[in-house]
């Protein structure tokens, strides 16, 4: 049997973001969506790939300096440098996350039932799964080509990961959208915005459960757009398809502005 080249890396799917008592609580709607996607996935994705688990411990006698989990001012381009930047290092806010030996460090109860014996679980005390951890030795000896990341924070702790990851030769990085935690919309949006600034390749749960020996297996089932409760001539549906993508690209326009386009490509 072929070894399977596709890892799947889960980031922080902790008590301290998904649990009523968390002192960071990502949005309902966005933990709702989740759960369900990645409880659909994670058996999928197994049957050919990897899955690796990723939990964080934070150091809580560190800087003593205010700085939230998900903290990010939106003036000027200098915020937006000083936010990667951040990404580089580690926790330090007023209040402590993820303290070693804490419930609130530990795995979600209904995340927990998704893990198998066969998984990999690392422990992280950065941002970055990348950072002082065994991330990357165990893609390579597992012969990984194709990562693919999802979990939370999508502008903090998957962000960070997919900065170190698009840098390291020999793999195609992906980003699961709909596996992505969030606890402001706006910060959410930035941060896919910045992942497609890096290249990364983004796409959904129903793609990247795909068995395709290749892992390269990213074409998206077309949508169809229903207009007055009937569905449109192909001509109306390519104008409707061309329309959402001009919306994006619109949303995306003003953080590119912000000066971090290109910085990572």
């Amino acid at each position: 049997m072929t070894q399977p080249n596709r890892a799947l890396v889960i980031i922080d799917l902790q008590n301290e973001f998904l649990a009523s008592a968390g002192r960071y609580r990502i949005l309902d709607s966005s933990k709702d969506a989740l759960l369900a996607n990645l409880t659909t996935l994670v058996p999928e994705f197994r049957k050919n790939g990897h899955i690796i688990w990723v939990k964080s411990i934070y150091d809580t006698q560190g800087d003593s300096q205010a700085e939230d989990s998900d903290s990010e001012s939106s003036t000027g381009s200098g915020s937006t440098r000083d936010h990667i930047m951040r990404l580089a290092g580690t926790h330090k806010g007023r209040h402590p996350c993820c303290p070693a030996g804490s419930t609130n460090a530990e795995i979600y109860p209904a995340v927990s039932a998704l893990i198998s014996d066969t998984d990999t679980i690392i422990t992280k005390t950065n941002y970055s799964a990348f950072k002082d951890t065994n991330l990357l030795s165990i893609l390579r000896a597992k012969s990984v080509k194709y990562a693919y990341f999802c979990g939370l924070l999508s502008n903090t702790c998957v962000l960070a990961a997919l900065i170190d990851a698009i840098q390291l030769d020999g793999f195609k990085i992906y980003a699961v959208s709909d596996c992505l935690g969030w606890r402001k919309e706006k910060s959410h949006a930035r941060a896919l915005c910045r992942m497609r600034d890096m290249r990364v390749n983004i796409l959904e749960s129903r793609e990247a459960a795909c068995s395709d020996d290749t892992g390269d297996c990213v074409l998206s089932i077309p949508e169809l757009y229903y207009v007055n409760g009937s569905i449109p001539s192909w001509r109306v549906q390519i104008a409707l398809y061309e329309k959402v993508s001009f919306m994006i690209i619109k949303m995306c326009l003003p953080f590119q502005l912000t000066g971090i386009a290109g910085h990572w490509s």
